[in-house]
């Protein structure tokens, strides 16, 4: 492909195969119809666990010209793999989005209709997808509001569209474990979102796990937000007060009934109490400590092991 690409899909890719040709033909349609504009298709394998998703992009890579296929060390996230494959894109226009067809190819003009805006996210009408991840997704919605300052009128999704610029600035911020919206709300305020068709799954299932999911949460909650420190500090505070409160009201029921209180079962369950909390505060300090110390040592958000294009370079 000569000249710098105008457009770079990035996909994240995790054990899958059969799902990854279809996905490709369908991309290179789209672009070929919709523009004469050169444009390139970025996949990261995330460390797979099954050998064919890699045989899978190297086969890709091998027959157009415009793919380009990035293999990690190890499975870093999908996070981690995003920022890999738009850190490797050089396209003015960035496109996300996944690797199982649930987010259309032939949706993406759609959204480029809109890219005067520096982030144009896609908002699914309704979402093909179980129950329980429905309810994960509405959780995650709702923690992004409160946490991250996404404005209420706004979804989030990893099907979107930002700029070069953009791109760049959240590449320059050094986290440990990356979560993607909360680095593009660092950046830009300038974000909307078109509404598209959320399609079935046809090709294997989600590799979205309780644990997986519960993960994603604890990144948000301690890599990305100090509302733990905050509850924490507020609760303690509460406790210091209720403390001294009821100190006070032994103090003087002794010296206005001259007696000594007998209690002991409530100091015990008081003082069982004050050291659970101090625990638990303990642990949560421990969290934040470690995930500072793996932003202070720098280490790698990935590492890339292989590489593949049309020339075969490796």
């Amino acid at each position: 492909m000569s000249g710098e690409p105008s457009y770079s899909v990035v996909v994240p890719v995790f054990n899958s195969s059969a799902s990854l040709y279809e996905l490709a033909d369908r991309l290179d349609l789209v672009f070929s119809n919709y523009s004469n504009e050169p444009f390139e298709i970025i996949f990261v394998d995330d460390g797979s666990t099954t050998e064919q998703t890699w045989q899978s992009l190297t086969e890709l890579a091998q027959r157009y010209e415009n793919i380009r296929a990035f293999r990690l060390s190890k499975n870093f996230g999908q996070g981690a793999a995003t920022l890999a494959g738009i850190e490797k894109a050089r396209g003015h226009w960035i496109i996300t989005m996944d690797d199982d067809l649930q987010h259309h190819p032939e949706d993406i003009p759609c959204l480029l209709e809109y890219r005067q805006h520096d982030v144009v996210i896609a908002r699914f009408s309704d979402k093909k997808c179980a129950y329980s991840k429905k309810l994960f997704s509405r959780l995650k919605s709702a923690l992004d509001i409160r946490l991250l300052g996404l404005p209420k009128n706004l979804v989030s999704s990893s099907f979107k569209v930002i700029t070069r610029r953009v791109a760049l600035e959240i590449l320059a911020i050094n986290t440990s474990r990356p979560f993607i919206i909360a680095l593009v709300l660092a950046v830009t305020s300038d974000i909307v979102n078109v509404e598209v068709v959320h399609g079935e799954r046809r090709y294997g299932g989600s590799n979205y796990s309780v644990r997986r999911s519960l993960s994603l949460i604890s990144n948000l909650l301690f890599n990305n937000s100090a509302i733990l420190l905050r509850l924490m500090s507020i609760f303690g505070f509460a406790l210091a007060g209720l403390s001294f409160l009821f100190g006070g009201f032994l103090v003087v029921r002794h010296l206005i009934y001259q007696s000594t209180v007998e209690g002991w079962a409530s100091l015990m369950v008081v003082m069982l109490l004050s050291t659970g909390v101090v625990v638990a505060c303990l642990g949560v300090l421990g969290e934040y400590v470690s995930r500072l110390i793996e932003t202070a040592e720098r280490r790698p958000l990935y590492t890339i092991k292989e590489e593949r294009d049309s020339m075969g370079n490796s």
